[in-house]
């Protein structure tokens, strides 16, 4: 990367929506540029001191019941058309499973589940 000025730094920071400290010195905006092209945001909320970092919750697929069903492989929890699910947000679910929900290969017949 050809030298970069700080307002050319902050400019892409910006760019890439990356929060950083106003008394940043150039070093350190540019070492926080080079993390996040990389992909390392943990990395840059330790160095602007900003722990917003998506939580697992909010890294999640959501989906909505578009069809009532009872779930076979949870306990045979019943779900209504409109619910969350899975209704219990710490309940993790492969992505076999939800395919099989979004499509018409389940004991249905039609896809009971949307993404949202």
């Amino acid at each position: 990367m050809a030298y970069l000025t700080v307002d050319d730094i902050k400019k892409q920071l910006d760019e890439l929506g990356v929060e950083y400290g106003d008394d940043l010195l150039r070093d350190d905006l540019f070492s926080l540029l080079e993390k996040h092209q990389d992909g390392s945001q943990e990395e840059d909320n330790q160095a602007t001191g900003n722990d917003s970092s998506p939580s697992k919750e909010t890294e999640k697929t959501s989906y909505e019941v578009i069809q009532d069903f009872k779930d076979l492989q949870d306990k045979d929890k019943i779900y209504h058309k409109g619910d969350k699910y899975p209704s219990d947000v710490n309940t993790e679910v492969t992505d076999e499973r939800s395919e099989e929900l979004l499509s018409d290969k389940n004991k249905q017949g039609r896809a009971v589940i949307k993404e949202v």
